[in-house]
């Protein structure tokens, strides 16, 4: 596990930041897009490989096929990485340089509320459906859903946050994201799990797209790391505070604190500055 994590997020944080110092942020949703596919694929392969009679095994076996495919590809386009990329002015600016920096810790806490938001929703969505009357296997359609609606959400949106604007892109999402998870705690169930993944869509890929803008080539390399492990720890402590809750409270308990995140986030988002 310690050396998946590490080697996972290493390739996340160094692919996050050669797509935001190169490519506009319709890339990034798309990149991110097809991060959707895979997170929504990857439970159904699995889940196959369990109903067709093959072990635990043989699921990770099928993901270490697939993590030497793509290591492979790496090998054998690595001078492609080696492209132009936009020349950062001015002094070199140091990791600590960039964790002072009032943005760049805005930042990071954004990724940390988000990740932990959209993994807590899509992870707990199943129980807490569950609990409300719905069968396991309706709730599990549900939570699939969710991932299916967060990955088409930013291939859709990739087509127009240009036009747009990344920034009033994030500015109008963010809304949108409160009153689907407000309206998930009041008990509607995938209608409102949907309009909060399609919202939620572009945050993630549009905030990345826009760190060397808003932070300046030099300290965005940095920036993306710290941001990247900042969303990590928000996937691990966020649903687990969820769990807490629910153990403490029951599992009514988890819909309003997505809720809170939400709108958390949203106020965040609005404190971004609009231009760099």
């Amino acid at each position: 596990a310690v050396l998946a994590g590490v080697g996972g997020g290493a390739v996340d944080a160094a692919l996050n930041a050669f797509a935001a110092a190169r490519f506009a942020p319709r890339h990034l949703n798309w990149m991110h897009g097809c991060w959707g596919v895979g997170a929504t694929l990857g439970p159904a392969l699995a889940a196959g490989l369990l109903a067709a009679g093959f072990g635990w095994r043989a699921g990770y076996a099928t993901v270490a096929a697939i993590l030497g495919a793509l290591t492979l590809a790496f090998l054998l386009t690595r001078r492609r990485w080696d492209g132009a990329a936009p020349v950062a002015s001015g002094p070199r600016v140091t990791a600590l340089a960039v964790l002072r920096n009032r943005v760049a810790r805005l930042q990071m806490l954004l990724f940390f509320l988000y990740t932990g938001l959209e993994a807590g929703a899509g992870q707990w969505a199943a129980t807490v459906l569950t609990a409300r009357g719905a069968t396991p296997a309706e709730a599990a359609a549900v939570a699939t859903a969710f991932w299916g609606a967060l990955a088409a959400g930013r291939l859709l949106l990739g087509f127009v946050v240009d036009r747009i604007g990344a920034d009033r892109m994030l500015r109008l999402a963010a809304p949108v994201a409160v009153l689907g998870a407000v309206l998930f705690a009041l008990g509607l169930g995938a209608p409102a799990l949907a309009l909060l993944a399609v919202a939620l869509a572009p945050v993630y890929p549009t905030l990345m797209a826009r760190t060397p803008a808003r932070l300046g080539a030099a300290a965005a390399v940095h920036a993306v790391g710290f941001q990247v492990a900042a969303a990590m720890t928000g996937v691990a402590v966020l649903p687990a505070v969820m769990g807490a809750a629910a153990d403490r409270f029951g599992t009514g308990a988890v819909p309003p604190i997505l809720a809170a995140l939400a709108l958390l986030l949203a106020l965040l988002l609005w404190r971004l500055p609009a231009r760099a």
